[in-house]
């Protein structure tokens, strides 16, 4: 297994993990070919993104823009090149991008909501990129829900934990927002049985309950014995934190995970049972 690095301190993480570290400027297109071809690798798995280890206000709308224009210059790249090889492409998608119109919960034919906010719609049109060239050479997009466990920003030990402890993060407007949490061993899971028996296409990953802010960041609290969540209007949300906060909070739609679970037998845990095992007191 060999995974791509550009800062050498994540050359240690790769190795930890069992990985061979491959130093690669995924900008450069003659790098990437090469490494393609000389790895000659059966899947390509791209989970590129530049965001912040830890969730950082501040830093967080250049991250976002980065990371949108990465996806969108790197997907096809890699796509292409699994197509030319035969090898299986994986690309990372989210789910937490739709239109917050229609149903509540939505499969993966909901739009994307590429005429929203300028942020949210930069970010929409990134994946949009990323799906269609993903398809285009017979590969699998994945659309991650809420990313939970070791490692994420949701968890025991991470930011998003301290900003509940500290009641920095509050219940936004209605709070009617629902979100599709996935436990990062799910994830992985999931990426794996995409490989093994997926089809082409696109598919929610993420669990059987999306959940109205208004209930999972008050359970949240509790967990971690902290004070319940203050609650905020969405206008002073959005004024702080940007609109995809918001959204997030007030109008985003659930996803359903109808497809993975029937294509290739996904079977996640719920967040209720999760959170329980990650922020509860017998948590790691």
């Amino acid at each position: 297994m060999i995974g791509v690095h550009r800062r050498a301190e994540s050359a240690e993480v790769l190795r930890a993990l069992g990985c061979t570290p491959l130093s690669v400027d995924v900008f450069d297109e003659a790098a990437v070919t090469k490494a393609v071809g000389s790895t000659e690798p059966e899947v390509i798995i791209h989970q590129l993104t530049a965001l912040p280890r830890e969730p950082n206000p501040r830093a967080m709308a250049k991250a976002v823009r980065d990371t949108a224009e990465l996806r969108r210059r790197t997907v096809p790249l890699f796509a292409k090149l699994a197509r030319r090889t035969g090898a299986r492409f994986i690309a990372q998608s989210m789910t937490f991008v739709t239109r917050p119109e229609g149903p509540r919960i939505q499969d993966e034919s909901a739009p994307l909501w590429l005429d929203g906010p300028r942020d949210i719609a930069n970010t929409c049109d990134a994946i949009r990129v990323l799906e269609e060239a993903t398809v285009e050479s017979f590969g699998i997009a994945l659309r991650y829900g809420f990313l939970y466990g070791p490692r994420t920003w949701y968890a025991r030990d991470g930011g998003l934990a301290e900003m509940v402890r500290k009641r920095m993060l509050p219940v936004t407007g209605s709070g009617e927002g629902l979100s599709s949490f996935v436990h990062v061993e799910d994830a992985v899971l999931a990426t794996l049985l995409a490989v093994e028996r997926g089809s082409s296409g696109v598919y929610n990953v993420c669990d059987d309950e999306p959940v109205a802010q208004r209930e999972w960041l008050p359970e949240l609290a509790r967990l971690l014995s902290a004070k319940p969540p203050r609650r905020a209007p969405a206008w002073l949300v959005s004024l702080l934190a940007g609109p995809s906060a918001s959204y997030y909070g007030t109008a985003l739609r659930g996803a359903s995970n109808a497809k993975a679970k029937a294509e290739f037998g996904f079977a996640p845990r719920s967040w209720r049972t999760g959170f329980a095992g990650e922020f509860g007191p017998s948590g790691p």
